[in-house]
């Protein structure tokens, strides 16, 4: 539904402003952390694919010189079926619009 409780596509979504202070929010909803090399974890997997059949590596150098957090909204879309009882939830990007 839209602002006005009229139903509403998924690509009619409206945007949401992002948090000034995302902290208390994180922390007043209980939302968990990610731990801190996280991120360079996910990148350093995705890049440094090596061969199965290496045997050494002579000289590796990986470096991430600049980091930033971003805190995005969530759209939660929860369905249920009244007959079955079974539950679908939907995350969308809450500036994109896009699923998750």
């Amino acid at each position: 539904m839209d602002k006005n409780g009229k139903d509403t596509t998924v690509d009619n979504l409206p945007s949401a402003p992002s948090e000034k202070k995302p902290e208390k929010v994180i922390e007043k909803c209980g939302i968990e952390e990610l731990a801190g090399d996280v991120d360079v974890n996910f990148v350093k997997e995705r890049i440094a694919r090596r061969p199965k059949d290496i045997s050494r590596i002579v000289e590796e150098i990986f470096e991430i010189t600049d980091r930033s957090v971003i805190y995005t909204p969530r759209f939660r879309l929860r369905f249920k079926n009244v007959k079955t009882g079974e539950e679908k939830v939907m995350v969308l990007d809450g500036i994109t619009s896009r699923k998750i």
